[in-house]
Formats: structure tokens, C-alpha cells, sequence
């Protein structure tokens, strides 16, 4: 099988990571990986603390430029899907005030 060696393009980053929002793609396309060193760094990403320990070393050039990219994108969809704790006393920027059922909770 020949080894492609010119950049990934966008519809080839999205085949092989999957739905990225476009500020992280176009960050990764920007890298000039090639579509090898995107499943390379995709590996990394997805991959169990073992694989650094057996190969011997973690991950180079392009494919650690675009690892950080998904690992970063990775905690922002964290903090994102992880919503606020509710419950708690009003802030004052809505018409309730005082302490309700909808306030974020200020002091956990």
C-alpha cells in the first residue's frame, strides 16, 4: 500500500476523527499532517496510557501538533457537556432573586 505524503485534506480529517467543530478542524488541516499522522495522532488520542510505554516514546512533529489539538478539543467539550450546578442563591441577574430552584449554585 503506498503512503500518501501530501497534507489531509478537511473531508479526509473528518473520515478518519470523525464530526470536529470547524475551528478545530481547519487548526489540524493547518498543521499539514498527512492522513498517516492523523490516524497516528487520532491512536494517541483515543489509546490507552500503554501504547507511550510501547513504543518508547510519545508523539512527534505533525502528530503531536494535531494530538493537542484533539486532546484540547477534547476538555472543551468536557467543560461544555458538564452542565452548571443549579440550586444554589441567585446572583442577582434575573428577575427572581433571593435563592431558587434555576440559580447557579455560587457556593458549592
Amino acid at each position: 500500500m503506498k503512503q500518501i505524503l501530501r497534507p489531509a485534506t478537511a473531508e479526509e480529517v473528518r473520515e478518519i476523527v470523525g464530526p470536529l467543530d470547524d475551528s478545530v478542524l481547519l487548526g489540524i488541516v493547518e498543521t499539514d499532517a498527512t492522513p498517516a499522522e492523523v490516524i497516528e495522532a487520532f491512536t494517541w488520542a483515543t489509546a490507552d496510557d500503554q501504547i507511550g510505554t510501547e513504543l518508547g516514546h510519545g508523539p512527534r512533529g505533525a502528530v503531536a501538533r494535531v494530538y493537542e489539538i484533539q486532546k484540547s478539543e477534547e476538555l472543551d467539550r468536557t467543560r461544555v457537556d458538564s452542565p452548571p450546578r443549579r440550586g444554589g442563591r441567585c446572583d442577582g441577574r434575573c428577575s427572581k432573586g433571593g435563592t431558587h430552584r434555576d440559580a447557579p449554585l455560587l457556593n458549592p
